[in-house]
């Protein structure tokens, strides 16, 4: 890893990229707990 003091770009990229590995990180940003609405199937009692 770069450790001038311009490299600052370099580790945010860096950083940015590998976040995506922490398997907690990944649910919470792509809301994978909640329900999607577009699935959930109402059934209605017909008369």
């Amino acid at each position: 890893m770069a450790r001038g003091l311009n490299a600052a770009r370099k580790i945010k990229k860096s950083k940015k990229n590998h976040i995506w590995s922490d398997r907690y990180f990944k649910k919470r940003v792509l809301r994978l707990k909640k329900k999607p609405t577009h699935l959930v199937v109402r059934h209605r009692v017909e008369v």
